[in-house]
């Protein structure tokens, strides 16, 4: 898991080997990276208003 970044590394700690390996560079792994995916949660939009809701609004 990326947890931060230093300068060009990126900071990784792997959930699955405890907190006595802490946090490392993610280049003591590898030395070539082809790319990383980041991912963010996306808050929901409100319900957009139409016409049909316009013309039927709820009781």
């Amino acid at each position: 898991m990326v947890v931060g970044k230093a300068g060009w590394d990126y900071l990784i700690q792997d959930p699955a080997r405890g907190a006595a390996w802490g946090v490392y560079p993610l280049k003591n792994l590898t030395d070539h990276i082809e790319g990383l995916r980041f991912y963010r949660i996306v808050p929901a939009h409100p319900p957009a208003l139409t016409a049909l809701t316009l013309a039927n609004p709820a009781p």
